[in-house]
């Protein structure tokens, strides 16, 4: 019964997120999320809720792009209440077709165990999943975060880097693992950093005055970095001067790059910060090491095409017209006042055939809080014109005209933006 209380109060809290974000959506400079999108992310919240070992689901939806309306983002964090991961391949068998109308974010949170760490990851990546298994039930794991925006392992306090390198290296094949505790983040491969560098690592994290430890290994064959934040700046630098660098020394990968640097204080002038850069294993002051691997030479570029001949436009003019008065029928629908353009084009089929085309951007918000009414105006004229829908991409409706319009009007779209509704128009094409 618990069980499902929390469940019901997860249910209601995860609702309440979906209305909060709809409504936060809601602004003059964006419409509010389709409906079917709502719809779908209620439906898939309400299937997760009823997955054995779900806990929580919250859902949140939201613009990809809050400067254009269209592009929508359905958040769903699903929070597990058993640390088996058993439950990603429950959760993604729920999934079914997803949502609608919007681009899933979907990530899992599964607790820690008896001896395995807690993990966050993307149950719709069955490779994730089998690899978060592995890491989580590696010595010294605190927690594992495979989902969007980064993969890493956060350690138990007492684990140096060191220590968790080795048992990491051995899974890890041609991978990357980002080891972090609350000074250090250092990626780590099966072969980079070497071990003298790791144990000074450690040596860094620990000494006293030192805020963070940062280690990115090369790019390919690139040049790996290391910065340090202390208030020991130039002994820092000379520890790091003095540690080897085994692969740049066997001539294997470039040199490890260095910089260490003053710790950020908010009550620090920029008078008192101070920079040391260098190269790990060469005394402070020494010249870039000329071990960059050189850049492959470009072939030579191929002799630019010949260009096609420009179209041959037939006369469409009085289809211009019928496309330019279609238009402007919108714009007194819309009841603010908009400029219309109307111009021969090639056919969008790719034949040789002539079109009018048209568009206009009308500016509603000029005069008005929602677009919705001018909106569903327009579109209704179009219905009672013979006008039917034929499809949707990128938040632009797309509306198909009936045979034998006496003005040529063949198609129309409509969206509406931030700057308010974008309306356009194509004739039959003329051949």
């Amino acid at each position: 019964m618990r069980a499902l209380a929390r469940r019901r109060a997860a249910a209601a809290l995860a609702a309440v997120a979906v209305v909060v974000a709809a409504l936060s959506a809601c602004s003059w400079l964006s419409p509010p999320p389709p409906e079917a999108a709502v719809a779908s992310v209620e439906a898939l919240r309400a299937r997760l809720v009823a997955v054995d070992g779900v806990a929580e689901v919250e859902t949140s939806l939201y613009p990809r792009d809050y400067r254009e309306a269209g592009d929508w983002t359905a958040s769903v964090e699903v929070t597990a209440g058993t640390p088996d991961l058993a439950v990603a391949a429950a959760v993604r068998g729920a999934l079914g077709d997803g949502v609608t109308a919007a681009q899933l974010d979907l990530s899992l949170e599964v607790p820690e165990g008896s001896g395995i760490a807690g993990a966050t990851l993307d149950p719709q990546v069955a490779d994730d999943v089998d690899l978060a298994d592995a890491w989580r039930r590696i010595p010294g794991a605190a927690s594992v975060h495979l989902a969007s925006g980064g993969r890493w392992v956060v350690l138990r306090e007492g684990t140096t880097v060191a220590e968790a390198a080795d048992r990491f290296r051995p899974i890890l094949g041609d991978g990357l693992v980002v080891l972090q505790d609350e000074i250090v983040s250092v990626g780590v491969t099966a072969e980079a950093p070497g071990s003298a560098l790791l144990s000074a690592i450690d040596a860094l994290a620990a000494r006293a005055g030192v805020t963070g430890v940062y280690s990115t290994p090369g790019p390919d064959l690139g040049r790996a970095a290391i910065t340090v934040e202390t208030d020991d700046v130039e002994p820092v630098a000379a520890v790091l001067a003095a540690t080897v660098d085994e692969a740049a020394d066997a001539g294997s990968a470039p040199r490890t790059a260095f910089t260490v640097r003053t710790a950020y204080a908010s009550d620090r002038s920029s008078d008192d910060e101070r920079e040391v850069t260098g190269w790990v294993g060469l005394p402070v002051g020494s010249p870039e090491p000329a071990d960059l691997p050189q850049p492959v030479e470009p072939e030579a570029p191929a002799d630019p095409p010949i260009p096609d001949a420009p179209p041959v436009l037939v006369d469409v003019a009085a289809q211009e017209a019928g496309v330019h008065a279609f238009l402007e029928a919108a714009v007194a629908i819309a009841g603010v006042p908009a400029e219309v353009t109307a111009e021969a084009t090639t056919c969008a089929d790719g034949s040789a055939a002539t079109q009018a085309t048209g568009r206009v951007l009308i500016p509603v918000f000029t005069v008005m809080d929602d677009a919705q009414a001018p909106f569903d105006a327009i579109t209704g004229a179009w219905a009672d014109a013979g006008f039917v829908p034929s499809g949707r991409a990128m938040g632009r409706d797309f509306w198909s005209a009936g045979d034998g319009r006496a003005d040529g009007v063949a198609s129309a779209s409509i969206r509406g933006t931030a700057e308010g509704l974008s309306i356009s128009a194509e004739s039959v094409c003329v051949r």
